[in-house]
């Protein structure tokens, strides 16, 4: 399968799973492991991949789903058609500020609303492919903790029950990951750290907004992080990758800022070569939790959170309501 460019962005996750269902390998590749002994007990995958799993139901393997947001944002996706029956969706300009009481702190502007997409088809698709594993699997693993997400996690779990799903809450994952920036979707970038250690120590501000490997925002909300940055007057180093701005597969910057001169640097770090030097004064995050565990959140530095980009995509927007509301004090 020709690899998508990055522009293309969601579009990336529907063609992965067409390709595998066409090309019939994920069963095939399965129906080999079950001839031989061991016979494996379950099949674990990403809640993304609804073509693993209807491989592996056609066989008879059981499996698991690993959903790497949040609680919050599972409980969001599975709610979407109440959302549609209660008149929350599509979002109306006039109610963005309206509370989702069934959903607390949830506003309308925190919901995923696929139109307001360019490409509404694909985004429908998404909020398919993020329920559809779990109803057809025995169990999912959230990556989560109890004592952070202790309500959500009782509302999937309640919702859940009668169908037999075990709900599972494991995480940060990050931390347990071995990995490191080899897990990105995206080529690691380090020719910034050259620069980085230049800098005096606690001097930089290090800022990643760019909310995962494939997630757009509009060009709007770009250039007024861009614009902010500016205006600050310190050295930063901004996280920046191609893909990043919807209709534009580089995410080119505001006319007359000047990128690399002084002040700062950008492009496609890994996330842990940036917050471990010792240049690195404070930081500039998207709502993503996982980077905000007690580990992280007490390195050293002060974080200061975005919590959430309104028209950017899926998750990351009620994970924003929710560190907003009763995690942190800076958003």
């Amino acid at each position: 399968m020709p690899r998508p460019r990055p522009k293309e962005g969601l579009g990336m996750i529907v063609a992965m799973n067409a390709a595998m269902e066409v090309s019939g390998c994920v069963r095939d590749a399965l129906a080999t492991i079950l001839s031989e002994e061991p016979r494996p007990a379950c099949l674990v995958i990403d809640t993304f991949l609804p073509a693993a799993q209807r491989a592996a139901a056609e066989l008879g393997l059981p499996t698991i789903v690993l959903q790497t947001s949040s609680a919050a944002a599972v409980r969001l996706f599975r709610s979407n058609a109440m959302l549609h029956e209660k008149g929350y969706l599509p979002a109306q300009e006039h109610e963005l500020n309206k509370p989702v009481t069934e959903l607390p702190p949830v506003r309308v502007s925190d919901l995923f609303d696929p139109s307001k997409y360019p490409n509404q088809e694909t985004a429908r698709k998404i909020l398919d492919m993020a329920t559809e594993p779990t109803t057809g699997s025995s169990g999912i693993v959230i990556n989560t903790f109890e004592a952070l997400e202790t309500p959500e996690l009782e509302a999937i779990r309640d919702e859940l029950a009668a169908s037999g799903i075990s709900v599972f809450a494991i995480g940060p994952l990050h931390k347990l990951s071995t990995i490191g920036g080899a897990g990105s979707l995206l080529e690691q970038d380090r020719s910034c750290v050259e620069w980085l250690d230049t800098q005096a120590a606690g001097s930089v501000l290090y800022v990643n907004v760019s909310f995962g490997s494939v997630a757009p925002v509009h060009r709007d909300d770009f250039n007024e992080v861009a614009w902010g940055l500016a205006s600050s007057g310190k050295p930063f180093l901004w996280v920046v990758r191609r893909g990043l701005v919807l209709g534009s597969e580089d995410a080119e910057l505001p006319e007359g800022f000047e990128r690399g001169e002084g002040q700062g640097q950008g492009g496609q770090v890994g996330a842990a070569a940036g917050r471990a030097s010792a240049s690195c004064g404070g930081r500039i995050l998207d709502a993503r939790w996982l980077e905000l565990d007690a580990g992280e959140y007490l390195r050293g530095g002060p974080d200061v959170v975005q919590p959430f980009l309104r028209r950017s995509a899926g998750e990351r927007e009620v994970r924003g309501g929710r560190v907003g509301d009763r995690d942190l004090v800076g958003g």
